[in-house]
């Protein structure tokens, strides 16, 4: 068994175990035309998200005009319980307006950091960041311009600091 595999099953029980998720969200699925127990149904999709960041997240999103990736609901997360765009939402986001606990989460790794940056909205963290300036020169399909989440290469996460030696770090997942 590889890993995804693996993972499948281990949300599958999750999901019918959870206390969590509304009752009607233990069906299996329709993902890409097909139902899999380890999807959420269309209409729960939202609850692929934790519920403290849910409704911030997906205004966030929509408020920059972010992608979720295989969402079938334009706006929503997908509903796929393996999504590697929904568990760093999930695990990132609550750290996005609070750069201490941010801080304190990477210091282990970045002992040099004196303080975050805002990076976006005067929050800490933006997703599916792409900058202002296109440095792998991608062309977007003919009359659209560069969106965050799809089309081109995104960062999942990133987040910037300053270092204790005064130097800015941006830092990306």
């Amino acid at each position: 068994m590889n890993f995804l595999s693996g993972e499948k099953k281990l949300q599958t029980a999750w999901k019918l175990t959870s206390k969590t998720l509304p009752r009607g969200a233990r069906k299996p699925g329709l993902y890409r035309s097909r139902m899999y127990p380890f999807c959420l149904p269309l209409e729960y999709a939202a609850h692929n998200l934790f519920h403290g960041i849910r409704e911030d997240a997906i205004d966030t999103f929509q408020r920059h005009s972010i992608i979720w990736h295989s969402s079938a609901l334009p706006g929503f997360p997908s509903n796929h319980l393996c999504s590697s765009q929904v568990l760093a939402v999930n695990m990132l986001f609550p750290f996005i307006a609070n750069p201490d606990a941010l801080a304190n989460a990477l210091k282990p790794h970045f002992p040099d950091i004196s303080r975050m940056l805002p990076v976006e909205d005067e929050r800490f963290i933006a997703f599916e960041w792409i900058g202002k300036t296109n440095y792998l020169c991608e062309e977007p399909k003919i009359g659209e311009s560069r969106k965050r989440g799809a089309g081109n290469t995104s960062i999942d996460a990133m987040m910037a600091y300053e270092s204790i030696s005064h130097e800015n770090v941006m830092l990306f997942r």
